[in-house]
């Protein structure tokens, strides 16, 4: 039996009854930011494009790590899929289930900082790299060495307060899946624009 459609009109932070939108839209209960687009399950006259072949009908995969495997989510030809992979190489799928993008309800996307990632930078590379830079006034060698620790953490901060930790629900007429898709962050982009325009849906910036 297909799964009632109004629990995917829900702000994905904090469930609170939301509307599906053309763009970004506040939480009036939980003042989160987040993106809720009706998909062709939802809305008739959301048409879901045929696949192309050739590369451009590619899998876009993305993932991110768990306590002891690894979460992996793909945008491929027929639907948008999540599962688990092995824990050694990250590359077997262990589980996974899917939406067929004709099957969407709705797509919600969401972003939250990265806070163990931020801390870690502020406690670690950027400290030795503002050390290593204090020294280079009496020391060249200093600042050789100051220079990749700022980088990191510079990069490492970047990436959590200014990319975040991002997030897509998938709600469709059989399940709903969820998946972070941020890691690799050169194919984040890629794939969110991938599971829009498969799913028939405009191209929304991320909120």
């Amino acid at each position: 039996m297909p799964l009632d459609p109004q629990p995917s009109m829900t702000c994905p932070r904090c469930g609170a009854p939301a509307q599906p939108g053309h763009g970004a839209q506040t939480c009036a209960k939980c003042s989160a930011s987040f993106i809720l687009l009706a998909g062709a399950a939802l809305d008739g006259s959301v048409t879901v494009p045929l696949p192309i072949p050739g590369p451009a009908s590619r899998e876009i995969a993305v993932k991110s790590a768990k306590m002891f495997t690894y979460s992996r989510g793909a945008v491929g030809a027929i639907g948008v899929s999540e599962g688990m992979t092995d824990p050694v190489t990250g590359m077997i799928p262990l589980e996974e289930s899917g939406v067929a993008y004709p099957d969407i309800y709705t797509i919600a996307v969401w972003r939250r900082p990265d806070w163990v990632t931020a801390i870690v930078a502020l406690l670690f590379p950027v400290p030795l790299g503002l050390g290593l830079l204090a020294l280079a006034f009496s020391s060249a060698s200093a600042l050789v060495g100051a220079i990749p620790f700022l980088a990191l953490g510079g990069w490492a901060l970047y990436r959590a307060l200014g990319i975040k930790r991002n997030f897509v629900r998938v709600a469709g007429r059989w399940r709903t899946i969820q998946i972070r898709f941020d890691k690799p962050p050169w194919r984040r982009n890629a794939f969110y624009d991938e599971l829009l325009r498969r799913s028939g849906l405009p191209n929304v910036p991320i909120a």
